[in-house]
């Protein structure tokens, strides 16, 4: 691309006229114009690749999988493809996150169960500590009345 714009501005008419427009004229405008170097052919340059859409990364979380969901209902809404690897990615966060929420469901049942059994446990057994020994409630109403 230099080389292209390097011929188009470097011309024998382009320099002479330069120099009438600014007022300069040197004695002797052909060795200057000797001194210019020659405009080479262009370059050739390698061509650049092709770009490859960028697949999105597989979602590790809900929302990047709600996101991703969205994206890929609004190119299926404007009839655009939907690349086999977007697809494999989206599908395999969406299972993921599907068995890391059953597995939390899982383990908060575990917690609500082993907590409901402790504080079972822990219910006062209908038994009142006094000092003169152990007195059942029913007892203890019956001596007051």
């Amino acid at each position: 691309m230099k080389s292209s714009i390097r011929a188009k501005i470097f011309k024998k008419s382009a320099t002479l006229s330069g120099f009438e427009r600014a007022g300069l004229h040197p004695y002797n405008p052909f060795i200057i114009l000797q001194r210019l170097p020659q405009p080479r052919s262009c370059d050739p340059h390698t061509p650049s690749p092709v770009k490859v859409p960028k697949a999105p990364p597989t979602p590790h979380t809900a929302r990047r999988t709600i996101i991703q969901a969205f994206k890929l209902s609004v190119r299926v809404k404007h009839n655009k493809p939907i690349h086999a690897h977007v697809l494999h990615k989206f599908l395999k966060g969406a299972t993921a996150q599907r068995a890391a929420g059953a597995k939390a469901k899982e383990d908060l049942r575990d917690i609500f169960k082993a907590v409901n059994e402790r504080q079972a446990r822990q219910k006062p057994d209908r038994r009142v500590v006094q000092s003169g020994g152990t007195i059942y409630r029913f007892r203890g109403l019956g001596i007051c009345s």
